[in-house]
């Protein structure tokens, strides 16, 4: 129980959150100043650091998908960050949710990704809900 290292990531970067690729190594910080950091876990090392959407609170990591999200409360949209080529990562979409959806967990068994927040109440106001977004497969 103490802290094994520190690793810096450029100056005004405020995580908020982290998702982690157990298999590649790799933490993904998503920063307040719309940035996901991509770092080795092993050395510290920043490996990229990509532009994402406003208002970054959460991240999170589908290992099948091989893509790391950040939320981004204040645009309403998540940003898909993926390794396109060796070391290069990118933004690869970027779905709508939201205003305010910021918090975010993976349901890696069906590619889900849930994000409670207020939603339309189909009455002129809102109520509590998730928004799940997921794989487009109707081209199947």
């Amino acid at each position: 129980n103490k802290v094994l290292a520190h690793w810096p990531l450029e100056s005004g970067a405020t995580p908020t959150g982290l998702a982690i690729d157990l298999d590649h190594h790799r933490l993904f910080a998503g920063c307040g100043n719309q940035k996901m950091y991509v770092v080795d876990f092993e050395t510290g090392k920043v490996l990229s650091s990509v532009g994402v959407g406003n208002g970054v609170d959460g991240a999170a990591f589908d290992a099948s998908l091989g893509v790391a999200m950040s939320s981004n409360g204040r645009d309403g949209t998540i940003s898909v960050v993926k390794e396109t080529a060796p070391g290069k990562f990118e933004v690869v979409q970027t779905p709508k949710t939201f205003t305010g959806a910021k918090t975010i967990t993976m349901d890696s068994k069906l590619h889900h990704a849930l994000l409670p927040c207020n939603v339309p109440d189909g009455k002129g106001g809102q109520t509590f809900g998730i928004v799940i977004v997921g794989i487009d497969d109707a081209g199947k």
